[in-house]
């Protein structure tokens, strides 16, 4: 409100036409700043009254408290919804909060708590909170995932090999036999030169396949296998079948391979593509990539869009008591090792075979250098 009122001393001044009953009530001197209520003619009246200086100077103003009281109304109802709409918003919070981490924790912790006591889980006894105690079962559980991720991995290892000597061990035996009648043949031709070419190779041939002490050998090594192999089948086919292998880059002669790797390609190649034609044809080629070497095999022989994808969806499952092929052991080898083997159309019309050798980086320089 305005000033209506002013005192110095005893002396009382009106500022403002005012009934004596206000200006008994206002008129009041306080010891100070004084603030009080009082009813009048039925209505509610401030009284404020300050004191002015440090001399007897006071002045005081009236107001209608329901103006006031108007004034400061809205203020009230703004922080009752505003307070509501916290409290509202603290409620979703908790809501979401019980719902998307206390829940899942509650059921994890549950699930945890039956495996130890079915004994497929054991944890060490350590004070703590809830989450101390699944941060225990989480690296419990950790370790043993991790154990029989390890001893599947080493199971499949036993398995491919197993499945090597079981390949080793079946052999085509016509090419066992094919190969002594050649020899038989060139012996009663007098061919002594072809006849001592034709056992240095078959020696060289077996005694690669046959040797078991090791699972890894140098890509040098593999390559010669298919070397003294496809001299072998050159003697038996003639010139009916023209093979192409592109020399070894001599960057990845020690490059470590799985042993019995490039041998079912070529077999792949022969006997399911080019070994009924007149002119048949097989490639090998290398094509560098990066952190790989791409070993490429392919022929011209005739075959359709569906036996591709048939062989390719044969290769790409994994089914339990599956038939054993030599294909799909080189697969499955490779797949272990982070390479692989994949059957598309290859550049000659027919099959091709792209075996990916993972290399490591010295491999890499050294092929880019070349």
């Amino acid at each position: 409100g305005e000033p209506y009122f002013l005192s110095a001393g005893e002396t009382r001044y009106a500022l403002a036409a005012l009934k004596k009953d206000l200006i008994d009530f206002i008129g009041k001197k306080p010891d100070g700043t004084d603030t009080s209520v009082q009813h009048m003619n039925g209505e509610e009246t401030l009284r404020i009254v300050c004191r002015v200086g440090q001399r007897s100077l006071w002045v005081g103003s009236y107001m209608d408290a329901a103006i006031l009281k108007s004034a400061t109304s809205v203020f009230t109802v703004w922080q009752i919804a505003l307070t509501a709409f916290l409290l509202l918003q603290v409620g979703i919070f908790f809501y979401l909060m019980r719902r998307m981490v206390a829940q899942p924790i509650n059921r994890f912790a549950g699930e945890v708590q039956r495996l130890e006591k079915e004994g497929m889980l054991q944890l060490a006894e350590t004070p703590g909170n809830d989450m101390d105690f699944l941060y225990e079962a989480f690296l419990g559980v950790s370790g043993k995932l991790k154990a029989a991720l390890e001893q599947s991995y080493k199971n499949k290892v036993l398995i491919y090999q197993a499945e090597i000597k079981y390949l080793q061990a079946q052999v085509n035996p016509h090419f066992l036999y094919n190969s002594f009648y050649h020899l038989y043949r060139m012996a009663k031709m007098e061919d002594n030169e072809g006849v001592a070419e034709m056992s240095r190779r078959l020696s060289s041939y077996y005694r690669y396949i046959t040797r078991s002490d090791q699972n890894e050998v140098p890509l040098e090594m593999e390559y010669q296998n298919i070397v003294d192999y496809t001299d072998i089948q050159t003697i038996r086919f003639g010139d009916r079948i023209q093979v192409e292998l592109e020399p070894l880059p001599d960057a990845y002669k020690n490059l470590t391979v799985p042993r019995f790797v490039l041998q079912p390609l070529f077999e792949n190649a022969y006997y399911h593509g080019v070994e009924k034609q007149q002119s048949g044809r097989i490639r090998l080629h290398f094509r560098p990539e990066p952190g790989a070497l791409v070993i490429l095999v392919e022929n011209n022989g005739a075959c359709t869009d569906e036996e591709l994808a048939a062989i390719t969806q044969y290769l790409s499952r994994s089914e339990e008591g599956e038939k054993i092929t030599a294909l799909k052991n080189v697969k499955g080898r490779m797949r272990l090792l982070g390479g692989d083997l994949s059957i598309s159309r290859g550049s000659l019309g027919g099959f091709c075979a792209a075996l990916t050798l993972p290399c490591g980086e010295k491999e890499q320089i050294q092929g880019g250098e070349k």
